[in-house]
């Protein structure tokens, strides 16, 4: 008898911005093993690389096709339910399958690392025909101090492991990570928990991920990535305090992991729980719309705090750089008196922002980038505030030789400085990024926003904001709703009085502000979002370009700009700006607006439109849902 050899061919994807499915030829010797879900070596151009199958098929389109050089697993690593999250993401990112691919898997596995075991290699039911047999997806919201929403993700969890399913718990930092890991461990001793993000070792990450590929984990707690880990049995995703920075990824495909987070939820049919330290508009928008339902949440009575506006012109000029007005000299110093402790919220970093020379006007910036650098007193260097380039003080001006440096502004560290001159009898300390440990015996505390993100959460008598004008200096549509969040944030640490210094006092003396009716303040922002066609009404996407050559990368912007627009009339796109900052680490910036309905129509028709699109010396992106 003869036995004929039917060819196959692999569908292959790569994690590289070609968004691409490439056949490649399976050798007779590789066929019987290769499937959907097989890591395989490849030859691309004349690199050898690692890409991932996603499929197989017996016909091809392409002549001459390159044979697959090696097989990596002989059993598939990746199930059915990761190549559909992935792809998902991949569409709605606008973004390579194969970069979404690689964004959710360890070092070790991107490097081609031996995977050991082989859950994945059991036939597995897709996603969303998982989905299919559980239709309706319960998404919760819980909002409140960590003791009252871990109750409820206990809550959750036990009945979850009473069906004998797994969980798995987002947390935007490392250290909310930890936090939880030990909590979780201690509620539950005997259950298999686990804890997972990007800074492990490559061998410690890899056998991990091995062994939630295996089924040997009940709990995984982990940073963004943690996503797309591959739990065969998943039946409840927490994402822990949505709404804190850290669940932005800052590179391609730039996913969001809260969102992925609700897409798998969706695609495999499983309960979603989300909570949160304060409301956020989304959050509201959420629970308006029905799409999610609230857990035991009364809004924290928040009358007992009056609030002072302190309108800083009524002092003139001669106190224009003043950090401390007399009013709130004078109430720090009733409550010191009396045994109180105060808040000082100043949310900028160093001792000065500002470094000029008084000659000739010339001011000291970023060799890199076109941030101006700040001063920390601390360090003693000049820092750039956005890639952490650091320098020497100066004492000379580059430019004209004068012995004219001047410091101007003021940053937590000035705060600092001041107070302990106007109050050199109070015990004074700061919390911010590099200071954390926090006596308890203090009695002001100068703090940016990290007191959010804190596990500090003291009570305060009074809590003043330096500078609360600085919010809204920025040209960003989300500005009103930082404003809100930061006050019920200041007032909640509050228990008498928060004093907010202005320039522009006029802007927060409506009652619904100084009540800090959340419900109104959320309305009348979702009602001009909505005339102004914003987020959550619409998808904002960017095209970012980047290029050492300032007028290449312009261009570049303008060309892409005039085809994109001849090319369509369905989307709102916008002519091509100069990024903030417009210079970072030695590329100069430029990024295009887009606007859509449908964020899934429009990575569509940017896929296609970017699909030949190349432009010598300029590095293009794109980032659906920016922050």
């Amino acid at each position: 008898m003869t036995f004929v050899f039917l060819m196959k061919y692999a569908k292959v994807v790569l994690g590289l911005p070609v968004d691409e499915v490439f056949d490649y030829s399976l050798p007779e010797q590789f066929s019987k093993y290769c499937s959907a879900g097989c890591r395989v070596g490849v030859s691309f151009g004349k690199r050898n690389l690692i890409g991932y199958v996603t499929g197989l098929s017996l016909k091809t389109k392409i002549s001459k096709i390159k044979p697959i050089s090696r097989l990596i697993d002989i059993k598939p690593i990746l199930d059915g339910r990761f190549l559909e999250l992935t792809k998902a993401v991949s569409d709605y990112y606008c973004s390579s399958w194969g970069q979404a691919i690689e964004a959710a898997l360890p070092v070790g596995v991107r490097k081609g690392m031996p995977v050991g075991g082989g859950g994945a290699a059991k036939e597995c039911e897709t996603a969303s025909q998982q989905g299919a047999n559980n239709p309706v997806v319960l998404k919760e919201w819980v909002v409140g101090k960590l003791e009252e929403y871990f109750e409820v993700y206990c809550q959750r969890i036990d009945l979850v492991l009473a069906r004998n399913k797994s969980v798995l718990i987002l947390a935007p930092e490392i250290k909310q990570c930890a936090q939880l890991f030990n909590l979780i461990k201690a509620k539950y001793p005997d259950k298999r928990i686990e804890l997972t993000y990007r800074k492990l070792k490559v061998k410690e990450e890899l056998a991990l991920w091995e062994k939630a590929v295996n089924g040997c984990v009940d709990i995984l707690i982990g940073t963004r990535a943690a996503a797309f880990s591959p739990l065969p049995n998943l039946g409840l995703i927490i994402i822990d305090r949505e709404d804190s920075y850290g669940y932005k990824e800052e590179q391609a495909p730039y996913y969001q992991a809260v969102e992925v987070g609700r897409l798998r939820a969706r695609l495999e049919g499983i309960p979603l729980v989300l909570s949160s330290q304060s409301f956020s508009l989304g959050a509201y928008y959420g629970l308006k719309e029905k799409e999610y339902s609230l857990i035991g949440h009364t809004h924290e009575d928040l009358s007992r705090v009056r609030v002072t506006l302190v309108d800083l012109k009524q002092y003139g000029k001669k106190r224009s750089g003043m950090l401390f007005s007399p009013v709130m000299e004078d109430k720090l110093n009733k409550a010191i008196a009396a045994g109180k402790k105060a808040l000082i919220f100043i949310n900028r970093k160093g001792y000065c922002p500002f470094a000029h020379c008084q000659k000739c006007g010339f001011v000291l910036s970023c060799d890199k980038c076109s941030s101006r650098l700040i001063f920390h007193f601390e360090a003693k260097k000049l820092v750039c505030g956005s890639c952490g380039f650091k320098k020497d003080l100066l004492k000379i001006c580059p430019n004209c030789n004068a012995q004219y440096i001047k410091y101007s502004g003021f940053g937590i560290e000035k705060a600092v400085s001041q107070l302990s001159l106007y109050f050199p009898q109070a015990k004074i300390v700061r919390l911010d990024k590099e200071h954390q440990d926090i006596p308890p015996d203090f009695q002001i505390m100068a703090a940016t926003e990290k007191i959010f993100h804190s596990d500090i959460r003291p009570r305060f008598a009074i809590s003043a904001v330096v500078d609360l004008d600085s919010v809204l200096n920025t040209v960003d549509f989300r500005n009103n709703e930082r404003l809100y969040r930061l006050i019920y944030g200041l007032r909640s640490l509050t228990e008498e009085e928060l004093i907010i210094q202005t320039r522009i006092p006029e802007q927060y003396q409506n009652k619904e502000f100084l009540d800090l009716d959340l419900n109104k303040l959320f309305e009348g922002e979702l009602k001009e979002r909505k005339e102004l066609g914003l987020p959550p009404y619409t998808h904002l996407t960017h095209i970012n370009l980047r290029g050492k050559n300032l007028e290449r990368t312009r261009n570049a912007a303008l060309g892409l700009y005039e085809k994109l627009k001849s090319q369509s009339e369905e989307f709102e796109i916008f002519e091509p700006v100069e990024a903030i900052p417009s210079k970072l680490r030695g590329n100069f910036r430029f990024y295009i607006l887009l606007k859509a309905m449908n964020q899934l129509e429009l990575s569509k028709f940017l896929k296609k439109q970017l699909k030949k699109t190349r432009y010598s010396g300029v590095i293009l992106t794109v980032d659906a849902d920016p922050e």
